[in-house]
């Protein structure tokens, strides 16, 4: 066997790749349909089912792959769930779908118990010199997946694509929503993975979801403003049309259970421009399946010298938890990471007064705490 037989393909990068693609899906919505379980009868349809969609789940940047080793959502489940019938229902496009063609998917799919749509994009539609200014889903997609969930049937839909879409039309019309990005060779099978519960979902944003094309560029860590939008008066900072905030914030993703953080507690409520603060806290799983939390810290600057935005990400922590189970989590927060080039362009921790906020995403403001760096 060559060198090269040994290495691509073989089992031990096969098992990576595939705990690599479950890891980073990230669940948007649910119902409570997911996970799976006594299902027998499945539709499932969307362009990226068809074998074509094989390079498309590998991404843009797969360099010279071999897409006919990539594994299915289809093939994935079928090795998942093989006491369902799963209907792969054909049709389904990136282009412009007819109005009857559509109609026929769905007429199909409503003999199903449960309607899987796997949409999203090409490969070759992101990455570099892939910008877009319409970020919807293309061509009819977004037409046949509200035409699924007409049906009355659950619709569970995933998305595989390179960036953040707007997907405000049909989020809670879907019985589930999950964006698996561009999960790679063993896509099928850490698809099938998370969609049974054999992996809890635990993936965070790593970008904001705009709730429409027109709030782009959005982002958490967007400077401060004198008209923050507060609601108190027409002249503020937002839209008129549109929420200020997105559709999904920096940092979110659901889980297959629930998790609860208490006895927060900071060493101190001060430091030195060269110290370090420590903030501890009880994370515990309150749901009735094991999972994994990520603890995220921001922080915000409250008065500089130059304009600081209005939060940023200085730390996380994952931890997994056995169901009922808790855990003390540390989180580490030197003041080296308060730094920033000042109008000198020197690189500095200024003394003042800081908020930071133990959260589950960038949005998440239950737990907020103040501290202040000294100039000693």
């Amino acid at each position: 066997m060559t060198r090269t037989a040994k290495i691509f393909f073989c089992d031990e990068h096969l098992a990576l790749a595939r705990e690599a693609g479950a890891q980073c899906a990230v669940l948007l919505e649910n119902n409570g349909i997911l996970p799976l379980k006594d299902v027998k009868n499945i539709a499932l349809t969307g362009p990226l089912t068809h074998p074509c969609g094989q390079a498309h789940l590998l991404g843009g940047w797969c360099g010279i792959a071999d897409p006919s080793r990539t594994v299915t959502i289809e093939a994935g489940l079928k090795a998942a769930i093989p006491e369902a019938d799963i209907d792969v229902i054909p049709g389904a496009t990136f282009v412009h779908m007819e109005k009857e063609e559509i109609e026929a998917i769905a007429a199909r799919a409503a003999c199903s118990d449960v309607i899987i749509a796997v949409v999203g994009e090409e490969n070759g539609m992101a990455g570099e010199a892939g910008s877009k200014a319409d970020l919807n889903l293309c061509g009819s997609q977004e037409e046949l997946v509200l035409a699924l969930c007409a049906t009355g049937k659950p619709v569970i839909c995933l998305v595989s694509a390179g960036r953040p879409l707007v997907l405000t039309n049909f989020k809670d019309k879907v019985a589930a929503l999950l964006n698996i990005w561009q999960p790679g060779t063993e896509a099928g099978n850490a698809v099938a993975d998370l969609l049974t519960g054999k992996v809890n979902p635990s993936g965070h944003l790593t970008t904001s979801f705009p709730y429409t094309v027109g709030q782009v560029p959005i982002y958490y860590n967007h400077p401060s403003t004198g008209r923050p939008a507060n609601g108190r008066w027409r002249f503020e900072s937002k839209y008129m049309d549109c929420p200020i905030k997105p559709l999904y914030p920096f940092g979110y993703g659901l889980s297959y259970t629930t998790f609860e953080y208490s006895n927060i507690t900071l060493s101190s409520d001060s430091m030195p421009a060269d110290g370090e603060l420590r903030i501890s806290l009880t994370v515990t799983n309150t749901g009735d399946r094991d999972g994994a939390a990520v603890v995220q810290l921001y922080v915000r600057d409250l008065v500089a010298s130059r304009v600081r935005p209005v939060k940023e990400l200085k730390g996380f922590k994952k931890v997994f938890l056995p169901k009922g189970g808790s855990s003390r989590v540390e989180l580490s927060l030197p003041a080296s990471r308060l730094a920033f080039v000042n109008s000198d362009l020197k690189w500095i921790v200024e003394p003042g007064k800081f908020t930071l906020w133990v959260a589950d995403n960038s949005d998440d403001e239950r737990y907020g705490f103040n501290f202040t760096v000294t100039g000693d």
